[in-house]
């Protein structure tokens, strides 16, 4: 159940990311005090609960690059250029890459996703 709860909440922030970002060009991301400050807040929600993630959960999903995610949190804490370049690289490609991977993962490994424990997930079956 806890890996339910924390692909909902990564899937619920990548979607708002995406929604946010949509049509948006780099330079208006980066000029836009509020979309740039919510999109970065969403984003490292993403790693947060990445990182929250059991260690098996992630051998599991192993497509997903759980380090580069890390990296990408910890540079976009930081002003500058380097962060400026992660927020855009996370929304461009970590974030599309997370949600398709997941759409992908809950087809071939359900039980990642049911908010059924396991001991009685196994009792119905």
């Amino acid at each position: 159940m806890l890996n339910a709860i924390l692909l909902s909440i990564i899937e619920e922030a990548g979607a708002a990311v995406l929604t946010m970002t949509g049509s948006l060009e780099q330079g208006e991301l980066l000029n836009s005090r509020l979309t740039r400050r919510e999109v970065s807040r969403q984003i490292l929600i993403i790693a947060e609960n990445a990182d929250r993630l059991p260690g098996e959960t992630r051998k599991r999903m192993a497509e997903l690059d759980w380090e580069g995610w890390a990296v990408t949190a910890k540079q976009i804490k930081r002003e500058g250029k380097e962060a400026d370049e992660a927020l855009w690289f996370a929304v461009r490609s970590l974030v599309p890459a997370m949600l398709i991977n997941l759409r992908l993962y809950r087809k071939t490994q359900p039980d990642l996703f049911s908010w059924i424990p396991a001991s009685l997930h196994d009792e119905t079956n």
